[in-house]
């Protein structure tokens, strides 16, 4: 008798036939951080898999109607990511989704605090997301700058100003 098993611990090469003594052999991913982690596994077989990493990037403050940069990222330590897609405003919903990076811009018109999630996915269909908060604030009022005029408006007498001196010449 004898395990003939060529997987197993007790595995005997001149065995005749399998007695039953082999310890039954669980093939599977014996690292705890992998997706795929079995913790009864008698001993691994390389087939771990990796969940990727999300990096959404600073919390952000902005004036509504101001344009935001997301610069979002994502690593996969045993693959590569196949998709990145964010979701401005914590609803759920991913208004944005590119094959090539996480780079996108985006407009909040309301003042608020909005939830921006970062999801990426690999090449093995595993996700992972990240988020960060940006701060949309109203505009300042305008009464701050009526001491002052506006750049236009010095522009534009300048201009009558340059008008009025060539016409008389």
């Amino acid at each position: 008798g004898g395990c003939m098993h060529d997987r197993a611990d007790e595995y005997n090469p001149n065995a005749t036939f399998d007695d039953g003594s082999c310890t039954p052999v669980i093939i599977g991913c014996m690292n705890s951080t992998a997706v795929n982690y079995r913790q009864a596994a008698t001993f691994d077989d390389g087939t771990c898999k990796f969940s990727p990493n999300s990096v959404a990037g600073q919390n952000i403050s902005v004036i509504s109607g101001d344009t935001v940069q997301f610069n979002g990222a994502g690593t996969d330590s045993d693959g590569t990511i196949v998709k990145y897609e964010w979701d401005f405003d914590g609803d759920g919903i991913y208004e944005w989704s590119s094959e090539e990076n996480g780079r996108t811009t985006n407009i909040y018109n309301n003042a608020g605090i909005y939830e921006a999630s970062l999801k990426v996915t690999d090449n093995d269909g595993n996700t992972a997301t990240d988020t960060l908060t940006v701060a949309v604030e109203s505009p300042k009022e305008e009464a701050e700058e009526s001491s002052l005029p506006s750049i236009s408006v010095i522009s534009a007498f300048t201009m009558i100003g340059l008008i009025a001196i060539f016409r008389r010449k």
